[in-house]
């Protein structure tokens, strides 16, 4: 008979609790040049790639075209963050078009570069959704005290896309970094996601003015996706072309004076997503 499967060595405990996660700090930058290589390999298996994806008819285009890797994008985040980072149990990375590419992984990287060893987690989703889901993640592992310390890295990677010819491409790179934790200066007090904007669905508007009758006093962030909130002069919409650009006007108001409800919509799923920071002395 085979053996008992062998378990994942634990982690050094973290204290159970019932809060779920909090952020400390949030960091974005958008990166306007492009100076490393997409296709970070050899020049023969590059052309063998990009000619296995369809696309030899562009092959000199990409070739030499550019970007911003994950790696170097955080390291320009971590650059920018105030203060060290305490000894971190998870990296968790999100995004909705993949790293360029080349043989360094950036949650590797991370998981040896940062303090702790932190365990790595790569999330993608559609549209603005992927830092949501990250959330989500981190929220649950709070819950169940198996996390203390993280920080998430939301990616804006829009130097290829396989299946996007024009504005994609032509806007430059973004990265948002959040501190997270089991305590902090906000707490994220709901997150939610709802089906909007197809059939039998409320609009997206009307998705988001039913998260906003929740929070009356909330300052609302709400994405380029979404019509103007018309929240009585307290909130903004963002006109900012990234995914992370809800995440850009929260790093903007950091640290943040009143709750705040960030919300964006993903019309390629059909998806509102939200959540709600409460400063952590007016939870």
């Amino acid at each position: 008979m085979p053996g008992p499967a062998l378990a994942r060595p634990r982690r050094a405990a973290c204290p159970a609790t019932a809060a779920g996660v909090h952020v400390s700090r949030v960091v974005h930058r958008v990166f306007p040049e492009r100076t490393q290589p997409v296709f970070g390999m050899d020049a023969g298996l590059a052309r063998m790639l990009i000619e296995d994806l369809g696309r030899g008819g562009e092959l000199d285009s990409y070739l030499t075209s550019k970007g911003n890797s994950f790696i170097s994008m955080s390291e320009a985040l971590l650059v920018e963050l105030p203060g060290e980072l305490p000894d971190l149990d998870a990296v968790l990375l999100a995004y909705h078009s993949p790293d360029l590419y080349r043989a360094d992984l950036a949650g590797c990287y991370l998981a040896s570069r940062l303090p702790g060893n932190p365990v790595p987690c790569s999330l993608a989703a559609p549209g603005p959704g992927a830092v949501f889901l990250a959330l989500r993640v981190a929220d649950g592992m709070c819950r169940l005290g198996e996390l203390n310390w993280a920080v998430l890295f939301g990616y804006d990677q829009n130097t290829v896309g396989w299946e996007t010819d024009g504005p994609p491409r032509s806007r430059p790179d973004a990265a948002v970094l959040l501190q997270l934790g089991s305590s902090g200066e906000a707490a994220v007090a709901e997150l939610d996601e709802v089906a909007a904007g197809g059939p039998g669905d409320p609009s997206p508007a009307q998705a988001l003015a039913g998260v906003v009758d929740r929070h009356p006093g909330a300052w609302v962030v709400a994405g380029a996706g979404l019509a103007a909130p018309g929240t009585d002069g307290r909130g903004e919409t963002v006109t900012v072309p990234w995914r992370t650009g809800v995440w850009f006007h929260v790093a903007r108001r950091w640290p943040l004076r009143q709750p705040t409800l960030v919300a964006d919509y993903d019309p390629a799923g059909g998806r509102l997503h939200s959540a709600l920071l409460v400063p952590a002395g007016q939870v």
